[in-house]
């Protein structure tokens, strides 16, 4: 089986140094954020990483950047779009 992450456990592949921080979210706004998570391809977790990234100008680590952005992302480079 292939290392999927540091410590060779099967799983969720390893995205890197992270910091752990619980957050809690207004109840009447907690289904329009996952439900936009859902239409970008992301986990809820990778959206708001995602969402904060470029709230700050930051690029978004490519766990956190929806498949929809990636592809647009080529598409400019190779000189389709």
């Amino acid at each position: 089986m292939a290392r999927t992450s540091r410590r060779a456990r099967p799983g969720r592949p390893d995205n890197g140094d992270r910091v752990q921080k619980t957050m809690r979210f207004p109840d009447g706004f907690y289904q329009q954020y996952e439900a936009a998570a859902k239409e970008a391809g992301l986990d809820f977790n990778a959206y708001v990483n995602w969402v904060l990234a470029r709230q700050h100008r930051l690029c978004p680590p490519d766990w956190a950047t929806p498949p929809t952005v990636e592809r647009g992302d080529q598409l400019q480079l190779e000189g389709a779009a």
